[in-house]
C-alpha cells in the first residue's frame, strides 16, 4: 500500500482499491505513509476477508498520515504488540475520513491505546470524520479513543461502536485533551460504547478536559461502565450542548440520562 500511495498524484481523485485477503505488516512509524492528498484507499471483501494491516514490532508503530484529504474505507487494523499507542498518527491531516474499519486485537494482552493520535499544532486535524467503525479491544490498558494533543475542528465522530477493558484509572471512554486544548464545531452523535472503567473515577467517563470552550454536539451516545459513584460524563462545563445521552454503570438496568436534564 505504501508503495500504491507513492504512485499516486496530489489531489488528481486517485482511488486505491485492495483485493481481499491482502495482508501487511507495519511494524514501524514509517513503513505506511498517508502522504499523498486527495488520495481514497478502499478495501473490498466482507468480513474476515477484508484486508488487514497488522500493527507489530514496537508501542511507536502506527499510520502516519502526513497529508490532507485522505480516506480510508472497509479496512481491518490489528495490533500484535502490546501497548501501541495509536493506529493512526495526524500530522498536517486535515479531512482525514476512516469509514468502515475495525480496529483489533490479534491476540490476549496486544493492544491500541488509541485509535487516534493528533499532533500538538492547531488545526493539523481539522475535519477528522470517523464513522461506522468498530474497536474492540478487550485489554485492560486500553486508553481513549481519540487521544487530542492539539485544538481542531469540524470533527465528525457518528455511528462507532467502541467495547474495550479500558480499566486504567480515571481513563476517559473517548476523548482525552491535553491541557488548554480544545475541539470546535464537533459532532459525535449515536455512538454505543462499553469499557471497565474506574469505580471511583475523577476523570470523565466521556472526555477528560480542563477547556471550558468547545463547542458542537454530543447527542444519542450510549455508555455502559463500572462506575456506580461519580458517574461524571465530563471534566469539565466543556461547552459541547448534550442531548439524549445515557450512561449506566449496572447491567440489569437501562442506561439514564448523564449529566442530568436541565430544570
Amino acid at each position: 500500500l505504501d508503495y500504491a500511495i507513492g504512485r499516486c498524484r496530489a489531489n488528481k481523485g486517485d482511488i486505491i482499491m485492495i483485493k481481499p485477503g491482502h495482508a501487511e505488516t507495519v511494524s514501524s512509524a514509517t513503513a505506511l505513509a498517508l502522504d499523498v492528498a486527495g488520495v481514497a484507499i478502499v478495501g473490498t471483501g466482507i468480513g474476515s476477508n477484508r484486508p488487514t494491516f497488522t500493527l507489530d514490532t514496537a508501542t511507536t508503530a502506527t499510520v502516519g498520515v502526513t497529508a490532507a484529504n485522505i480516506a480510508i474505507q472497509n479496512v481491518v487494523f490489528s495490533a500484535n504488540f502490546a501497548d501501541i499507542v495509536s493506529v493512526f498518527t495526524l500530522v498536517a491531516a486535515k479531512n482525514l475520513t476512516v469509514n468502515k474499519c475495525d480496529f483489533v486485537a490479534t491476540a490476549t494482552n496486544m493492544n491500541f491505546l488509541h485509535v487516534i493520535d493528533t499532533g500538538t499544532v492547531t488545526a493539523d486535524a481539522d475535519g477528522l470524520s470517523v464513522t461506522g467503525c468498530k474497536w474492540l479491544e478487550p485489554d485492560a490498558a486500553t486508553l481513549a479513543f481519540a487521544l487530542v494533543d492539539g485544538t481542531n475542528a469540524r470533527w465528525e465522530i457518528n455511528d462507532n461502536i467502541v467495547i474495550t477493558g479500558a480499566a486504567t484509572a480515571d481513563v476517559a471512554a473517548m476523548f482525552t485533551c491535553a491541557t488548554t486544548k480544545i475541539l470546535t464545531q464537533m459532532t459525535c452523535l449515536r455512538n454505543s460504547v462499553q469499557i471497565t472503567g474506574n469505580a471511583g473515577s475523577v476523570a470523565g467517563l466521556w472526555l477528560t478536559t480542563d477547556a471550558t470552550t468547545h463547542t458542537g454536539i454530543m447527542a444519542y451516545n450510549n455508555l455502559k461502565h463500572i462506575d456506580a459513584t461519580t458517574e461524571i460524563w465530563q471534566t469539565s462545563n466543556a461547552g459541547f450542548g448534550l442531548f439524549e445521552n445515557r450512561a449506566t454503570a449496572v447491567g440489569t438496568a437501562q442506561g439514564y440520562l448523564l449529566p442530568a436534564v436541565d430544570a
